[in-house]
């Protein structure tokens, strides 16, 4: 069954609003009024309606109908709202999941753009702890001293340029 709810927009102003819409009578109900000739063509006499939120609104509706009109125990209600908040979180879950899979694409896209311009400069060019241990050079410094960049990962600075065992002395 599809509807236009735009045509019935006190009862859409309710879901948007995240209020659950009950009506034991559908025919009788002036909130459904709009959409009572769409409902009795889908068999629908009662229904309970219960929006699914997530933080951008809206993304689809919990619903129970009923071939006959009928009044919705407290039960019905408390657990079709709370399958809603079961499915809220689930969609948050997911959210978070698909934002932590784009972070980490676009994490592996930066270092790799950083890799291919740290490379590409034809000026040596190398990183140091606080020991003077050279945490990265580029190609060009590694081909200055005839080596692979990770052959000369984790020698001191002074091993490599100087070719001594220990930093110069501060003056």
């Amino acid at each position: 069954m599809r509807a236009d709810l735009t045509k019935a927009p006190e009862y859409l102003s309710a879901l948007l609003k995240n209020d659950s819409v009950i009506v034991s009578d559908v025919s009788r109900d002036l909130l459904l009024k709009p959409l009572a000739e769409i409902m009795a063509a889908g068999h629908t006499r009662a229904l309970l309606d219960i929006p699914v939120i997530r933080s951008n609104g809206v993304v689809g509706l919990l619903c129970f109908d009923s071939p006959q009109p009928r009044v919705w125990s407290e039960l019905e209600v408390a657990c079709l709202t709370e399958i809603a908040r079961h499915l809220r979180v689930a969609f948050q879950s997911i959210s978070t999941r698909e934002a932590n899979r784009q972070a980490e694409k676009r994490s592996a896209r930066l270092a790799e753009e950083w890799e291919t311009t740290f490379n590409s400069l034809d000026i040596l060019v190398s990183i140091h702890d606080k020991d003077f241990k050279l945490v990265r050079v580029n190609k060009a410094f590694a081909e200055m001293f005839k080596a692979q960049p990770e052959q000369l990962v984790g020698k001191t600075c002074y091993e490599v340029f100087h070719k001594t065992d220990a930093p110069w002395p501060a003056e």
